[in-house]
């Protein structure tokens, strides 16, 4: 099975001259990346923005109905996004 992922031009355009310079296809990096992203070998993260600031949030009390319906949601994405 053959699939279509969409990636900038340039930045395609790199990875397969480099690619190419070490011995490999550009297909062959996207398998190797995937396998290695699915072992937890490589991860997508965050990073701090140091322009946020705690002082910046705002805080909204809610009542204990709605912060379990809001509790639920996020465990129910959280599944969804582990599995």
């Amino acid at each position: 099975m053959n699939s279509t992922i969409m990636i900038q031009k340039a930045i395609k355009d790199e990875a397969l001259k480099k690619a190419k310079s070490e011995g490999f296809s550009l297909s062959t990096i996207v398998k190797i990346l995937l396998q290695d992203y699915v072992k937890g070998k490589i991860g997508i993260g965050s990073l701090f923005n140091d322009d946020v600031r705690v002082d910046k949030v705002e805080r909204i009390e809610v009542d204990e109905e709605t912060q379990d319906m809001m509790d639920s949601v996020v465990k129910k994405w959280r599944y969804k996004f582990s599995n």
